[in-house]
């Protein structure tokens, strides 16, 4: 079932649900369809439909085109006039002898006798589309940020890539045609899977170990790097490129071909938690440089926040040669 067929399913059983109010709560409920006769139960499913039709009209209408654009006079309006139809239309519309012993609505009893009714649905419907464009804004915000970070990690990698692949042409290195496999594969990934909201945990470690092998082939002998990897349940789903940065990171500030520059990174299951833990000497120092702060780093802080709230624990530790990252996910 798709997202949108729950949502419609959704709002068709509450507006469903919501109609029979009236008709759970008639006196005249379990005398065959009599009640469906009595003016007063008509008034009532009357005020019930109104107050439907409301709910959907400020949801799609009022809220975005009137409060949303802050004309809050012209949306003051419309709930009063919107009120009084709620209010009166039924009144006048379905005239009712009151049964004995209860006294006729005057104009002022019913003016507020739904009144609560109709403050919970406007309240409601305008709650929800507030809550609904802020999930929006944050989901534009996280496409802007995977956007961006695509931008921003990979042409310089890409560039040097394509560099160490044409020096192996030139030696004619049987390496060549695997690191081309491999770099295609790295920007088909790039380009086509980390589109999508998640994607295979496979995936992504696969990735990870592409660029590696990549690194291996630019770097040559002088890369030593210790890579660990123990994924025990199967079927995991995880944000794309959440971790790369951390890895482009650590080859960032941590390899240096004139001095012992090791690179340890474990990526690990227990059921649904995920373990990535990640060390390297700070080799490669520039002024004012702080690798916790640097943009690749805040970049995936924010995205770590807003995908898995609640659902992670990113320890990064810094000192005067070392560099480490220990980040737990619950996928």
């Amino acid at each position: 079932m798709t997202v949108r067929y729950r949502s419609v399913l959704t709002q068709v059983l509450g507006g469903v649900a919501f109609l029979a109010i009236p008709i759970f709560f008639s006196p005249e409920l379990g005398r065959s369809f009599h009640f469906l006769t009595v003016p007063y139960f008509q008034r009532d499913f009357m005020t019930y439909a109104l107050l439907l039709v409301f709910f959907y009209i400020n949801y799609y209408v009022l809220v975005p085109t009137l409060y949303f654009e802050k004309k809050y006079i012209q949306f003051t309006g419309v709930l009063i006039l919107w009120y009084l139809g709620v209010a009166y239309l039924p009144v006048i519309l379905i005239p009712a002898t009151p049964p004995p012993g209860h006294f006729p609505h005057h104009h002022g009893m019913a003016f507020l006798h739904h009144f609560s009714q109709f403050l919970v649905v406007l309240l409601f419907s305008t709650m929800l589309k507030i809550n609904n464009r802020w999930k929006e804004t944050e989901r534009q915000k996280l496409t802007a940020d995977l956007s961006f970070l695509k931008a921003q990690v990979n042409p310089h990698f890409f560039f040097n890539s394509l560099n160490s692949i044409y020096s192996l042409a030139l030696q004619r290195s049987d390496r060549t045609a695997q690191a081309v496999v491999k770099l295609s594969g790295m920007m088909r990934y790039v380009i086509v899977d980390a589109a999508m909201d998640h994607v295979s945990l496979d995936k992504e470690i696969q990735y990870i170990e592409d660029y590696v092998e990549m690194q291996r082939v630019r770097l040559g002998e002088t890369m030593s790097m210790s890579y660990r990897v123990d994924i025990s349940t199967p079927g995991l789903q995880i944000a794309p490129l959440i971790l790369i940065p951390f890895v482009e990171n650590a080859f960032k500030y941590g390899v240096n071909p004139e001095e012992d520059s090791p690179i340890r990174l474990e990526i690990s299951t227990s059921g649904r938690n995920l373990i990535m833990i990640l060390e390297n000497r700070k080799v490669v120092r520039s002024l004012g440089e702080n690798l916790r702060g640097g943009v690749g780093i805040v970049n995936v802080r924010s995205r770590l926040k807003l995908l898995y709230t609640g659902k992670h624990d990113l320890l990064i530790k810094e000192d005067t040669d070392k560099f480490s990252v220990y980040l737990s996910i619950t996928l």
